[in-house]
């Protein structure tokens, strides 16, 4: 059964951390990532419960480990249930989509809806999220309401994740996934890229390695999103 704590929002942490290169695989400015290894050849994968799912082995390639406080996936899967781990999946695909691949013309139409979604609530059908500042919050939401109603953006999102890419560190939850956006129009493009920090083009998808961090026991409860590095195909 879910529980739901009432807190403030959300935490957008928008930064681009590097890691050490490999032979087979390449960081490019420290911004990018690419590899021509297989899941089960990748750095990390050991650490984890992976099984066979269909991601981006890039994303096994960025070290997981943050401080001491560090859980393995490996590990943490016999804490968790199958059930258990998928609630964090289907808490942060909500949440990228929302946030990230949403839709002028859904959000005129109901602006309401949209800031509810995004400031958070204890009702059964929304999140919530953590954030001192109150009246940040509810500035936030505003300012993505004008960011996408102004510039008429138009954008989707695809999220690749797996419960072997869930793990434990600062006392949270992370979830660890590939998270590609489309955005159209060129204008569109440069305020989503202004708004986010993600450098996008007209019509052309660009894929993110991302990390949803949720309090420990608490799907509904996300506390911050990070973008790690550019998955070059």
């Amino acid at each position: 059964m879910k529980q739901k704590l009432t807190l403030s929002m959300l935490i957008i942490i928008l930064s681009i951390c590097g890691c050490g290169n490999s032979q087979e695989t390449k960081t490019v400015g420290n911004n990018v990532i690419s590899t021509n290894k297989t899941v089960e050849q990748t750095s990390y994968v050991a650490e984890t419960n992976y099984s066979g799912a269909d991601v981006p082995a890039e994303l096994y390639e960025i070290p997981f480990q943050k401080t001491d406080d560090y859980i393995r996936n490996l590990d943490l899967s016999k804490q968790l249930s199958s059930d258990e781990m998928r609630e964090y999946i289907i808490s942060a695909t909500d949440y990228l989509k929302t946030i990230y691949g949403n839709s002028y013309i859904s959000i005129a139409a109901d602006q309401d809806s949209f800031l509810n979604a995004v400031n958070g609530r204890s009702n059964e059908d929304g999140y919530v999220a953590e954030m001192n500042d109150q009246e940040n919050v509810s500035d936030h939401g505003s300012e993505l309401i004008q960011m996408y109603v102004d510039n008429k953006v138009d954008a989707s999102v695809e999220y690749k994740t797996d419960k072997s890419l869930l793990y434990g560190d600062l006392c949270r939850y992370y979830l660890r996934g590939a998270m590609t956006v489309e955005v159209n129009g060129e204008n569109a493009c440069k305020a989503y890229a202004d708004m986010f920090g993600i450098t996008v083009s007209d019509k052309e998808p660009v894929t993110v390695a991302v990390e949803v961090s949720f309090m420990r026991n608490y799907p509904d409860v996300i506390l911050s999103c990070e973008i790690l590095k550019y998955i070059k195909d």
